[in-house]
C-alpha cells in the first residue's frame, strides 16, 4: 500500500506470515512436477469430454436444462418447482449416495478432483439419474 507516488518510496512495508514458506514452495513444486510428469492437462481434457458426454444423459429429464461444461466443471439447472429449495434437496439426496455436489439455488455444479476416474464419473451420473427418476 502506498500513501504517495511510487517514486517517493513512501510505502507501508509489510509481508505475509507464509510468504515464501519453504514447505509450501516444495509442495507447489511437487505438484508442478506431477502435472508435467503425468501429463495432467491432457488427461483433464479427455476427462472433460467424458464428463460432458455422461452429463448429456441427464437431458432425458425434461425438468433439467442449460447444461454447460467448462474444463472439468459441469453444471445444469433444475427447472422444476416441485420442491421449495430444489437445489438443496438434490444436494442432500446426492450426499446420501456419497456425492458432494454444489447447489446454487436451482443450479447444480459438479466440480471433481483431477484424480477422478471414468468409473466414478459414471457413478455420479447414474446416481443423479436415480435421484431424478423419483422426482
Amino acid at each position: 500500500a502506498f500513501y504517495d507516488t511510487y517514486e517517493s518510496q513512501k510505502a507501508f512495508l509489510h509481508s505475509h506470515s507464509y510468504t515464501g514458506n519453504t514447505l509450501a514452495c516444495a509442495a507447489a513444486n511437487a505438484v508442478l512436477d506431477i502435472f508435467e510428469d503425468e501429463n495432467i492437462l491432457v488427461k483433464n481434457q479427455i476427462l472433460s469430454a467424458f464428463i460432458q458426454q455422461e452429463f448429456l444423459k441427464l437431458k432425458k429429464f425434461d425438468f433439467l436444462g442449460n447444461f454447460r461444461t467448462c474444463g472439468m466443471i459441469s453444471a445444469f439447472d433444475i427447472l422444476s418447482s416441485k420442491y421449495e429449495r430444489v437445489g438443496l434437496f438434490v444436494f442432500q439426496k446426492a450426499l446420501e449416495k456419497g456425492l458432494l455436489l454444489r447447489p446454487l439455488a436451482n443450479t447444480i455444479y459438479f466440480m471433481p478432483p483431477y484424480i477422478i476416474t471414468k468409473e466414478q464419473i459414471v457413478y455420479v451420473v447414474e446416481s443423479l439419474e436415480q435421484i431424478f427418476k423419483k422426482f
